[in-house]
Order: structure tokens, then sequence, then C-alpha cells
């Protein structure tokens, strides 16, 4: 059994260092923002509300990829043909799991350990690694413990998964050990045999007796489930009794959410404050484990070669200087000058986008991301090398313009726009209608656009962009709706668009946005591709970049 690369590191709290790796801890994080929470967030996952298909569609595709090639690097042990086991161990994984497994499918996740500590313990550890309140650290632990319980309603074979007591694993590991390997063994999992050696027995420190700032009959349940918890050999056997307490608690008592949020708003201010004091000189942690993953990323063409691709670019060249400019190809290949920078605006670029796939576009400006953004729309077409399409250009949305006389009318640019792009699916009343709604204009649409506000022009010119039908995008930056009120509503309207067209490549410099839509991150240097992966860890090295 071996553990997946890139660890995090020590910390004060764990100076022995930690057996999660930093890249599940992302791909999880990511998990839990598709579906509207962060890892300290107490509140119920709606894992049955299809929030974002796409988005989750994509982060099931990473979670594969992340996990095979993990495996496919695993070493078997000497003398063993088969590969070992890959232990897999984040604390998200409670609420994460039911999408994990799902999207890794019914051959993966079959054996598992789960491991409860005491909750006061876990709440002084939390408090101090994290600086939480003890209200909200307990309501994590009472959360987290309850999903990974509530799991074996959708996955009945984790209810078969052996429960340990983190406390007795402590002091005597041997005897807590011992019942929990034979149930795997006996489920069919292959164990190496190690010599015998005298058990780690170690002191914990005593977990405190009261909480500040927690109810003493919150505790007490919190203790009660524990006590469950420890009692019960398996997750099946937690009785359903205490698992309804601690669901009451969380999910309908009004005084523990009122406390919660107003924890969250001073925890924002106090984030404020630090963001405030970082963006006046503070740098950002340099990045992890980056020569562990090395080798697997190099695996990722090979991987994606099977994949049905929607567009397939094969040593794409693009040069952008004039004609006379030009030289042959072999020269304008050939390095230039001691850097070896070579004058493309696109540099042997091989690329391949599948069917419904969320990309984000990372690099620095003039490392041809807009380039990209538009070959992939159809603007330009390679000096060198081939693309190939499985279905039309990308939509082009690259500048947010009208792109028309400004003496005309908004409503006859909303004509020109409905006949160029809605006209075999909407008719025109209804397309103006649609239009006039969304806008809010009013009569200013039958003026011309000169005598318009930019925030009119931007707002007609959103509408025109997001009322077609595309297969796929090509979006660079992202859209602007003007002011912050028309912003709030139109984001819902442009989350149905993106979900509508499917495929989409997205160019930005934003995370937020990035995260929201994106799965699998690009990043460009100089017109090449530099990396090519998940998105979690595209953000994790152009951070590293710009440091």
């Amino acid at each position: 059994m071996q553990l997946p690369p890139n660890l995090l590191p020590p910390a004060a709290d764990n100076p022995d260092g930690f057996q999660e790796s930093a890249d599940l801890v992302a791909l999880n994080d990511a998990w839990l923002a598709a579906m509207g929470c962060q890892w300290d967030g107490s509140w119920p996952l709606a894992i049955t509300e299809a929030n974002d298909a796409g988005l989750q569609t994509g982060l099931a595709r990473e979670t594969r990829r992340l996990l095979e090639n993990w495996c496919a690097a695993a070493t078997p042990s000497p003398g063993v043909t088969a590969r070992p086991a890959l232990a897999l161990k984040d604390p998200r994984l409670c609420r994460t799991l039911p999408l994990v497994s799902a999207a890794l499918g019914p051959h993966w996740l079959h054996h598992g350990i789960a491991i409860v500590r005491d909750p006061a313990a876990v709440v002084a550890s939390i408090g101090y690694r994290d600086d939480m309140p003890p209200l909200k650290a307990l309501a994590l632990w009472l959360r987290y413990n309850l999903d990974l319980v509530q799991c074996r309603q959708r996955h009945p074979r984790v209810g078969h998964w052996p429960l340990l007591n983190f406390e007795r694993l402590i002091a005597d590991p041997d005897a807590e050990l011992q019942p929990a390997l034979a149930v795997l063994q006996a489920s069919g999992l292959q164990l190496a045999s190690t010599p015998n050696r005298p058990p780690a027995c170690r002191r914990l420190p005593q977990p405190p007796s009261n909480l500040e700032g927690v109810p003493q009959a919150w505790l007490d349940l919190a203790r009660r489930f524990h006590a469950a918890l420890g009692a019960a050999a398996c997750l099946a056997a937690v009785p359903d009794a205490v698992l309804a307490e601690v669901s009451d608690l969380l999910d309908h008592t009004p005084a523990l959410s009122q406390q919660l949020l107003a924890l969250e708003a001073r925890r924002r201010d106090h984030l404020g404050r630090m963001l405030a004091q970082e963006r006046r000189g503070l740098a950002e942690a340099g990045l992890l484990g980056s020569a562990d993953l090395k080798a697997l990323e190099q695996r990722r063409t090979d991987a994606r070669s099977t994949e049905p691709a929607y567009v397939r670019l094969n040593q794409v060249c693009i040069d952008l200087r004039g004609r006379n400019d030009r030289r042959s190809l072999k020269q304008l290949l050939r390095p230039q000058g001691p850097s070896g920078l070579r004058p493309l605006a696109l540099d042997q670029l091989d690329l391949l986008i599948g069917h419904g796939e969320r990309i984000g576009l990372l690099g620095h400006n003039g490392s041809g991301k807009t380039t990209l953004l538009r070959l992939l729309g159809g603007i330009y077409s390679p000096t060198a090398g081939t693309i190939q399409r499985d279905g039309p250009p990308l939509a082009p949305v690259i500048e947010q313009s009208l792109g028309f006389s400004q003496e005309l009318t908004g409503l006859q640019l909303a004509r020109f726009s409905h006949r160029l792009y809605r006209a075999a699916s909407q008719s025109w009343s209804d397309y103006r209608a649609a239009i006039e709604a969304f806008t809010e204009l009013g009569d200013a649409l039958a003026t011309p656009i000169k005598t318009w506000s930019l925030g009119m022009r931007t707002r007609l010119s959103f509408a025109l962009i997001t009322f077609r039908d595309v297969q796929g995008l090509a979006l660079d930056e992202g859209l602007a709706a003007g002011d912050q009120w028309f912003q709030r509503k139109a984001r819902s309207h442009l989350d149905r668009f993106i979900e509508a067209a499917g495929t989409l490549v997205l160019a930005s410099h934003s995370e937020d946005l990035l995260r929201r839509y994106c799965t699998r991150g690009l990043i460009l240097e100089r017109g090449r591709l530099v990396y090519d992966g998940s998105l979690f860890r595209a953000l994790q090295l152009y951070k590293g970049q710009l440091n």
C-alpha cells in the first residue's frame, strides 16, 4: 500500500509531517466549491442537486486522471508483481466521498477505514492550527462525522468499513488495528506482512472538559455521538437515533446557525485586514512537491490520446508578422539568438480538447492566450501544423464590442444579431421581447447607441452575445455586465449560457472566475504550452511563476 506524491509538509502542530497529498486536498476543495461549500463550512451539501453539471463532469474527469496517474506510477514491492493499493487520506473525504466515488466508478474505493477522534481534542487542534472558534470547530466535527456515516446510505459497501477510535489507536495500535485488518483481508484486500515490532504507544494530552462559547448541551451531544462511534465496529453499526440528534442540531437549530453566521462575519472582516497587509508586501508560500509530479504530468499526452476530440491541434504554429517579413518554415522554427526565443505567437502547440471540457487558460500578457482563442474560434488559421474539429469552431467572445456603426439604434443592432444567430430557432418578436426584458433599456433601444452611456452599451452587448446558440465557446476574461445590480441579475444568465455552450475555453487572470467555470488548466508561456492538467494544479503553478 502506497501514499500518493506531493504530501503536505510538516507543520507546527504536526512536526512529523502529513499523509495527505496537497493535490488530493486541492481536488476535494474543488469538489466542495462546486457544491457551494468550503472545507470549513458546516452546512449540508446538496449533492442530489446538479448545481453545474458541466463543472461536475469536468471535476469527475480530472479526478479519474489524477488517480489513474498515481496508480500508474505506483511501484510494486520487491518480489511482488501486482501494483500496490493506493492509500488516500484527507478529512475532506468525509464530505466528498460520494462525489469522488461516483466520479471514479464502481471499481474504486472498495476498502476503507474510518477513524474518529474525541471532539474536544479536535476542537483544540483546529483552534490552534486555524485560529478557529470552538463553536465552529465543534460544528465541523459533527458535520464531517455525520456526513461520513450517512454516506453508507448512498454506498452500502462504505457501511462495512471498520470504525477505529483514535485514542485507542494511539495508546495500543496493534490491539485496535488487528480486528480492522482482519475485516479488510476478509473483503479481499491483500496486505503486505510486516516484521514484528513493539507498538509505538504515545500518551495524548487530556482534552478539555468544556469549550469556551459552546453550550454544555451541544458538547454533551457531541460526546454521545463520539461514544456511539467508538462503540460501533463499522459505520453501519452506528445507531440512527444519535444521527437524528446530530442532524437536528446542525440543520434545525436557529441558535446554532445564527452564532455560526456571526462568527463567519467576524472572520471575513479579519481576512480582509490580512489581505490588506499582504498587498503591502508579504509574499506567498512556494510550491509544494513540483518535482514529485513532474513525471506524472508527462503522461498527459498519452492519457488523452484515446479521448474523443472536439478540437485537436498538432504541432500548430502561428506567425503574426506580415508576409514580407516571413521566412521559410525551417527558418521560422529555428531558435533566434542565444536565448532560444522564437518570434511566434503560438509555437509547436499540441492540444486536445474533448467534447464538453471546461478549460481555463493562464499565462502572462503576450503569452499567446488571445491568439489561441482566435485560432479555436476560426479567426486565425495555422501558419504550420494542423487543426482538426469535430464540429464548428468555438464561438469567439474575445472583445466585447457591438461592432456596428454608432448611428444605428439598439433595436437595429438586435435585428442584425437575430438574423445572424437566432433566425432559425426563434422568431424576431420573441427575440426582441427577450432582449427588451433582459436589458431593461426601455425606449432607449429605439435611439442611436452614440447617445448611450457605457453601462447601457455594455448591457446590450452582453445580451446580444449571450442570447445565441453556440456549441462551444472561446471566452476572453469573462463578460462584463454593467453596474453591480445588473451583474447579479446577469450572473445566472451567464451560467446558463456557458452550460448550454458545453465546451469552454476561458482565458482569464481571475482565479475566482476560473474556479467557477473550469476544471482543466493550461499555462502558456511565449506561445508554448508549459502545463496541461487539472485546474487546481495549474493555479498552484501559475501563482508560483508570479512570485
